[in-house]
């Protein structure tokens, strides 16, 4: 039997990111059964979040069903987040991939009320998350501790709660090194970088291979090799 993903992600109506490069990468990384669901939808670079009830009901429908892993990207509101959450208190999956990608509001988190609420529905996330996939900076952003290097991130998304984190380089450089952390394990992934124009095939590849049974490690091996080099056997070296 085929292990069933699901994946949580903006549509973007160009296919150049989000939930249709995920399920892409999902399947050349193994995925046979995989169930996207929008959480938004992209419009000249802004985020329209889907309507709450009918997120709830359309992810509360997919979880009825045995689903071995899980993909939440990005959030558009937090609305969006606490339906997320609220779905994953009451059925979670083994396996949980947040990746939640670019998620700032331009004028930070001083002021609303809704930035409180979706930081604390993405600590409820993090809490749950079998792997976060993120860099320093949305680290940083959202657990307001100041300016983090990557290891220091993965380290305070662990003691938050996360089973495991993979912070992200800075892209545009030449290589890119990675930093893996679980628990008292760290790990650095050296590779090629990935340029800024090039889709992130990484969480969807991860998510899929997880949901297959790989070990952590494994997956993240693997995942990697498909970021880099999809449709090949390019390897990435872990150190």
């Amino acid at each position: 039997m085929s292990a069933r993903t699901v994946i949580l992600n903006t549509l973007d109506p160009s296919g150049q990111q989000g939930l249709a490069i995920d399920v892409q990468a999902a399947f050349e990384a193994g995925a046979t059964d995989v169930m996207p669901i929008a959480t938004s939808t992209l419009v000249d670079g802004a985020m329209h979040a889907v309507d709450a009830k009918v997120l709830a009901a359309t992810l509360a429908a997919a979880l009825e069903h045995p689903v071995e892993a899980l993909l939440v990207g990005r959030l558009p509101s937090s609305k969006v987040a606490g339906v997320i959450a609220a779905a994953l208190a009451h059925n979670l999956p083994e396996t949980m991939v947040f990746a939640p990608g670019e998620f700032v509001p331009s004028r930070a988190w001083f002021a609303g009320s809704a930035e409180r609420q979706q930081r604390a529905h993405f600590q409820t996330l993090t809490r749950e998350c079998t792997v976060a996939v993120m860099t320093a900076a949305q680290v940083t952003a959202w657990l307001g501790n100041g300016e983090l290097g990557n290891e220091q991130a993965g380290e305070h998304l662990c003691s938050a709660g996360a089973y495991a984190s993979w912070i992200r380089d800075a892209t545009g450089s030449v290589r890119a090194l990675d930093h893996i952390i679980t628990g008292e394990h760290k790990a650095v992934l050296d590779y090629p970088g990935i340029s800024d124009t090039e889709p992130d095939r990484i969480p969807g590849a991860l998510t899929s291979l997880l949901a297959g049974g790989l070990t952590l490690e494994e997956a993240v091996a693997g995942a990697q090799r498909h970021a880099a080099c999809p449709n090949t056997s390019g390897a990435a070296v872990c150190r």
